[in-house]
């Protein structure tokens, strides 16, 4: 008994989709991968140049409490540090004495403050930044890192004081990776809609027809 014509349709066209979307899905999953190691890359190197310059301020500041810091100096030195926190995604600031007894933040340390306390003092014996991922978080298609901290040492006379620290929050980096997934969803959709027509009307000219002739 030979097979219906409209089976064998059917059974390429399932086969089809399922081919499409799959490679569509796997391409889309690397390339968000990819953007989303980018975005975090990009934060990192925002985070190292914004704590090079707290350190930097602080520094200037503690050589000479009167000297003037981006704000002026009629504004306190938390004052200053909100102001340069506020033009980037960092929102937390730490600085710890070489000594570990003094600390000044900034910012609401709900948690995580023990981690960037670790995080200066291993900037203080090395000398260098320091950065760490904490935490988890729904990301796009899997779980990703809550938040990023990164250090940088306070130096004075070529020998570290002590250290600063900041926190980012990365939940603005998944929301504005998932705002993308959506359009890029509806993309696959439609190309998949275009190249299933497009194989469907190729199969049933090179391959069903012939066999239909049979």
């Amino acid at each position: 008994m030979k097979r219906p014509f409209y089976s064998l349709r059917t059974g390429i066209l399932a086969n089809l989709i399922f081919l499409i979307l799959a490679a569509m899905l796997l391409i889309n999953a690397v390339m968000i991968k990819l953007a989303e190691n980018d975005l975090l890359h990009s934060r990192v190197r925002e985070g190292k140049s914004l704590a090079n310059a707290l350190s930097i301020a602080l520094q200037s500041y503690l050589r000479n409490p009167e000297k003037t810091l981006p704000l002026g100096r009629k504004h306190t030195l938390e004052e200053n540090i909100k102001y340069l926190l506020a033009q980037s995604p960092y929102s937390e600031f730490l600085f710890v004495s070489t000594s570990g007894n003094r600390q000044f933040t900034v910012g609401q340390w709900n948690q995580g403050k023990e981690d960037a306390v670790a995080l200066c003092r291993q900037s203080i014996v090395t000398g260098k930044p320091s950065i760490t991922f904490n935490g988890s978080t729904w990301a796009v298609m899997w779980l990703g890192y809550e938040n990023v901290k990164v250090s940088a040492p306070v130096k004075m006379g070529g020998r570290s004081v002590g250290a600063v620290a900041i926190c980012s929050h990365l939940s603005d980096l998944y929301t504005h990776l998932r705002q993308s997934e959506k359009i890029i969803l509806i993309y696959i959709v439609l190309n998949t809609i275009i190249l299933l027509a497009a194989g469907m009307f190729l199969l049933s000219r090179v391959v069903i027809k012939p066999i239909q002739r049979l």
